[in-house]
């Protein structure tokens, strides 16, 4: 699904018997909104400063890092594997990563 509006039909032997419209941005930016108002307005990082981020790997808590880096802070986060931990350094630019 992309950003705007999606039809969505549902017929039987031809006959629309359910139509309506999907807004696909409100569903694909959830994480973002939700990571940027945590970070941004609730914690009021600043640049240099260290953050912390428990179970890093989770949808949110990624976009919370790459908030963080864009903001100039140092990243540690945790995750559950080894591979996740590969994923928090090299994809997403964490600074540090352990299990």
């Amino acid at each position: 699904m992309t950003d705007g509006v999606e039809e969505v039909v549902m017929r039987r032997n031809k006959k629309v018997l359910l139509k309506k419209y999907v807004i696909g941005f409100v569903e694909e930016s959830m994480p973002r909104f939700i990571a940027y108002v945590g970070f941004y307005e609730i914690c009021s990082p600043k640049k240099g400063e260290y953050v912390f981020i428990s179970a890093a790997s989770g949808v949110v808590r990624q976009f919370v890092g790459q908030f963080a880096k864009l903001m100039g802070c140092c990243i540690v986060g945790t995750a559950v594997s080894n591979e996740k931990i590969k994923l928090l350094k090299t994809k997403f630019g964490f600074d540090d990563a352990f299990n």
